[in-house]
C-alpha cells in the first residue's frame, strides 16, 4: 500500500476515535483474551486512567472489583465460545484507578470478524452511581414523608397528577370505616372512592394543579339518617415551581357545628379568627413537610413566627425566644466562600418563588458556634394566593463537609504514602548494595587502618539513611515492628543527638536512679523515629540556648494502674522541654490524625508516634501547660532480668576463613544491584548459589533439586517481585511441595505482618534490607546449624 493509502486509513481511524471521544457514554472494546483494545475519552475519565495505561491491560483484573473478576471472566469466555447468550443490558460495578467503586449501566454487543467468528465485545456504559444514590435518597425521603403523614391525627390522602389516590394514612382508614364507607382507595379518584362527593370536587383539584393555590372548604354530606360536616383542606405540594401532588386534610367538625353557629353571631370575630387560623395552618402544613430539617417561618415583614426543634438546636434559640424577633437576629448566615452576609428572606420576597441557596453557608448560633448549612425557602400564600410570610428550610451539613475534607486528606495521604513506600523499597535495595560492599571491603582491611575508619564513617551515614527509609515505610502504613532485644538508652542517644544537631539547644539524657536499664523488645528504627519526632517537636516549641531533657526509668506496673497498662515491667521515657506549651483546648486532640498546632504542620508526626508505641504494646501521653513547657511520656514493655550488651553489629567479627562450599543456596531476587552484592557475599564464603527472578522459576528450580535428590539447603525469598510471584505466594507453594523447606524472608518494604511474624508463614529466618555481610552470612549459618 502506498503512503497515500496509509494516510487515508490513519485519517479514518483518527476520525472514528474522534467520534468515540465525542460520545456521551463510555465505550470499551475487549479482544478475545479480555484485553482492552479500545477505550474512548469518556471511559478514561470514568476509570481515572490515561488511555495508554489501559490499552492492552486485562479488563477483569484491572477494572473490576476483585469479587467480580473471576465470575465475569468465566461468563466472558462462555460468551465468546457461544455457550452463553449475550445480555444486552445489565448493571455492574467497576473500580477506578484510585480504588473507588462506580456503578455502570452496560449495553453489550459482540464483535465478529469477516467470517462471522466472535473476536471480542464492544460495550457502552453510563455511570449511574449518583443516580442510584439519588434514587435511594428519594426512597428514604418518601418513607419519611409516608411515616410523617401516617403519624398525623387528621384523615389525610394524597393524589397525583392523574387525580389518583396514591397515599392514605391510618386516621383516614379508621374514619371511613367508622362511617361504613369504602376503604379500598389506592388507585382511585376521590369521586370514584366516594360517589356522593359533588362533581365540583374534581374541578377544584384541576384548579389547584393549574394555579398552585390551596382550597379550603366546609361541606355537609347526608349519610343515611345522619349528616356529617367536614372541613377539607386541599394543599398543593410543589417540586420547584410545579405542583406535583395535592394533599387533602379532612376534619370531621360535625360536633362543632353548634359552636360554629354561635360564632357566626359575631361575623367579624369569626372572620378574623378564621383568617388567623388559616394562616397558622398554612405555615404548619409546610412545616410538616420539612420534619428532619431546620424550619423557620416568618411573616411578610421578616418577623419570626415558628421555629421547629431542629432549628432550635442549630440556631440556639428556643421557640419562645425566637418568636417575634427579626429573622436576621435568629438566622445569621454568611457565604462560606466569600464571607458576605446573605438575606434569604429578601431574595424570596423579591422573586415571589421558591429559592434554593445551593452554596454552603456559615450559620452562627446564639452561643457563637459555627454550622455549615444548605438552605432553601419559599413564600407562604393565603387562600387568595397573597404572600403572607416565608418558610426557610435548612440542613446542618457540617459533619458531611468534615467527612468530605477527611476523605480528601485520606486520599491525598494515601497517595503520598504509596509514593513514600515505593521510594523506601527502592532506596533499601540501593542501601543493601552499598552496605554490603562496605562490609565486604572491611573483611580485608586492618581495623586500625585509615581506610577502615573511613568505611566506619561511611557505614554510619548508611545507617542514618536506613533510618530515613524506615520512617518512609512507617509513613506509608507499613512498618509492622520487627522486634529485637535492645537497650533503649542507645537508641535514644543516637536518635536524639541526630535530631538536635545544629539547633543550638542542649540535650540531657538521664537514667533516673537506675544502674542498668532493662532490655526491651523493640523495632530499633521505629522507636528511633518516635524519639526523633518528639525531640523535633520540642525543638520547635523551645527557644535556642534552652535544654531538652530525656529521662529514662525502669518501672513496674501493678493491677489497676492509672495508665491502664497490662501489669508488668516497662521502661518509661520522658521527653521534657520548657517551651511554649500546648493549650488545654488542643491537648485532647494532639494525637488525632491531621491535627496540628503549627501553621504549616501536617498533623502526622504524633499520630505516627502513637501508632508505633501502640504496636509495641505500650502507651504515649502528654502533659503540658501554656508558657511552661511539655512532657511527652511513653512506656514500652521490658524484660527485667535480661540485659542485652550494646554492640555495634557492623563491628562484629566474622570468620573470613570459614567456607560453605558444601551448601547450596536458592535465591529469589529481581533487583540487579542486590543480586550482584548477594552473589559477592556468597562467593566470598564459597556457597553454591542459584538466582531466580520470579517465584514460579524459584518453585521449578526447587522442585528439580528435590527430584534429583540434592535439595537446596536454604531458600532466600524476596517478598516484593513487581509483575511476578513474590515471596509469600512462593513460600506457600514450596511448603506444599516440601513441608520441611528451610527459607529466609527478606524485603526492603516491611508492610503487613509477614516480616514481624515470619514463623507463622513457614519461614525460619528474616533479613531486613539493607544488611551487612555479617548479618547475611549469620542468618544462613543459623539455619545450617
Amino acid at each position: 500500500m502506498n503512503n497515500k493509502g496509509k494516510d487515508k486509513i490513519l485519517m479514518k481511524k483518527n476520525k472514528a476515535q474522534t467520534y468515540l471521544d465525542l460520545a456521551g457514554v463510555l465505550i470499551i472494546a475487549l479482544d478475545k483474551n479480555g484485553e482492552i483494545s479500545l477505550i474512548n475519552k469518556k471511559g478514561c475519565e470514568v476509570f481515572g486512567y490515561l488511555e495508554e495505561e489501559l490499552i492492552g491491560k486485562q479488563w477483569f483484573n484491572t477494572c473490576l472489583p476483585p469479587r467480580f473478576s473471576e465470575p465475569v471472566y468465566e461468563a466472558f469466555k462462555k460468551l465468546l465460545n457461544g455457550d452463553l447468550e449475550p445480555i444486552e443490558f445489565y448493571e455492574n460495578p467497576i473500580i477506578t484507578k484510585n480504588g473507588e467503586e462506580r456503578l455502570i449501566a452496560w449495553h453489550n454487543s459482540l464483535v465478529y470478524d469477516e467470517k462471522g467468528k466472535i473476536i471480542g465485545t464492544l460495550t457502552s456504559g453510563e455511570d449511574i452511581t449518583e443516580r442510584k444514590m439519588t434514587e435511594q435518597k428519594l426512597k428514604e425521603s418518601e418513607q419519611q414523608y409516608r411515616t410523617t403523614i401516617n403519624a398525623l391525627g387528621d384523615p389525610i390522602h394524597v393524589i397525583d397528577k392523574n387525580y389518583k389516590i396514591i397515599l392514605t394514612n391510618e386516621a383516614l382508614t379508621k374514619w371511613v370505616r367508622n362511617l361504613n364507607l369504602n376503604t379500598d382507595l389506592i388507585g382511585k379518584t376521590p369521586k370514584e372512592a366516594w360517589p356522593f362527593l359533588p362533581d365540583l370536587i374534581m374541578e377544584e383539584y384541576r384548579s389547584i394543579f393549574n394555579s398552585g393555590n390551596p382550597i379550603i372548604t366546609v361541606e355537609s354530606t347526608p349519610l343515611g339518617n345522619r349528616e356529617i360536616t367536614t372541613e377539607t383542606r386541599k394543599i398543593p405540594i410543589f417540586n420547584e415551581d410545579k405542583v406535583i401532588q395535592i394533599i387533602t386534610v379532612l376534619r370531621d367538625i360535625t360536633e362543632n357545628k353548634e359552636a360554629e353557629q354561635k360564632l357566626k353571631n359575631s361575623e367579624e370575630n369569626y372572620r378574623v379568627l378564621a383568617e388567623q387560623l388559616a394562616a397558622e395552618k398554612e405555615r404548619l402544613s409546610v412545616t410538616l413537610h420539612s420534619i428532619g430539617d431546620g424550619v423557620i417561618t416568618t411573616d411578610r415583614d421578616g418577623t419570626v413566627v415558628f421555629v421547629n426543634k431542629v432549628a432550635e438546636n442549630i440556631t440556639g434559640f428556643k421557640q419562645v425566644e425566637a418568636k417575634g424577633k427579626p429573622i436576621d437576629e435568629i438566622f445569621r448566615v454568611v457565604s462560606e466562600e466569600s464571607g458576605k452576609e446573605i438575606e434569604p428572606i429578601t431574595r424570596i420576597l423579591s422573586t415571589e418563588s421558591i429559592v434554593s441557596l445551593s452554596e454552603p453557608m456559615i450559620l452562627t448560633s446564639k452561643n457563637g458556634e459555627k454550622f455549615i448549612i444548605n438552605d432553601s425557602g419559599a413564600p407562604i400564600r393565603d387562600k387568595e394566593s397573597k404572600i403572607i410570610g416565608v418558610v426557610l428550610v435548612f440542613r446542618d451539613i457540617t459533619e458531611q463537609k468534615r467527612i468530605e475534607t477527611e476523605l480528601f486528606k485520606n486520599q491525598r495521604i494515601e497517595s503520598i504514602g504509596m509514593l513514600a513506600g515505593g521510594i523506601a523499597h527502592d532506596f533499601n535495595n540501593i542501601l543493601t548494595s552499598i552496605m554490603g560492599n562496605f562490609s565486604l571491603i572491611k573483611l580485608d582491611l586492618e581495623k586500625n587502618s585509615n581506610n577502615y575508619k573511613f568505611l566506619l564513617d561511611a557505614e554510619s551515614g548508611v545507617n542514618q539513611a536506613t533510618g530515613l527509609a524506615h520512617q518512609l515505610l512507617t509513613f506509608s502504613k507499613g512498618g509492622e515492628p520487627i522486634k529485637e532485644k535492645e537497650i533503649i538508652e542507645k537508641v535514644i542517644e543516637e536518635s536524639a543527638k541526630f535530631s538536635i544537631r545544629g539547633s543550638g539547644i542542649d540535650l540531657k539524657i538521664i537514667k533516673r536512679n537506675q544502674d542498668d536499664l532493662w532490655s526491651v523488645n523493640i523495632d530499633k528504627s521505629q522507636i528511633g523515629q518516635v524519639i526523633q519526632n518528639l525531640v523535633i517537636n520540642a525543638i520547635q516549641a523551645t527557644e535556642s540556648k534552652s535544654t531538652i531533657t530525656i529521662e529514662v526509668t525502669n518501672i513496674s506496673m501493678k493491677i489497676n494502674n492509672k495508665h491502664s497498662l497490662i501489669p508488668g515491667n516497662y521502661v518509661k521515657v520522658d521527653v521534657i522541654d520548657t517551651g511554649c506549651g500546648i493549650s488545654a483546648e488542643s491537648l485532647p486532640k494532639i494525637f488525632d490524625l491531621y491535627y496540628s498546632t503549627k501553621i504549616n504542620g501536617s498533623g502526622l508526626g504524633l499520630p505516627i508516634c502513637h501508632s508505633i508505641i501502640s504496636k509495641h504494646g505500650g502507651i504515649i501521653t502528654v502533659d503540658s501547660k501554656m508558657n511552661e513547657g511539655s512532657i511527652f511520656t511513653f512506656f514500652v514493655p521490658a524484660e527485667k532480668d535480661i540485659i542485652v550488651p550494646i554492640i555495634n553489629k557492623s563491628e562484629l567479627l566474622l570468620d573470613t576463613n570459614e567456607e560453605f562450599h558444601n551448601f547450596n543456596i536458592l535465591i529469589l531476587e529481581d533487583e540487579a544491584v542486590v543480586i550482584k552484592i548477594m552473589d559477592s557475599m556468597l562467593n566470598r564464603f564459597n556457597f553454591k548459589r542459584r538466582f531466580t527472578k520470579d517465584g514460579l522459576e524459584t518453585y521449578n528450580e526447587y522442585k528439580k533439586s528435590l527430584e534429583s535428590g540434592t535439595p537446596f539447603d536454604v531458600v532466600i525469598l524476596d517478598l516484593t517481585i513487581p509483575g511476578g510471584m513474590g515471596g509469600e505466594e512462593t513460600m506457600k507453594k514450596l511448603l506444599e511441595l516440601d513441608p520441611s523447606v528451610t527459607a529466609i524472608v527478606t524485603s526492603g518494604y516491611a508492610i503487613g505482618k509477614i516480616l514481624s511474624n515470619y514463623q507463622e508463614y513457614g519461614f525460619k529466618g528474616v533479613l531486613v534490607k539493607p544488611y551487612t555481610v555479617k548479618e547475611f552470612v549469620e542468618a544462613i549459618r543459623e539455619l545450617l546449624k
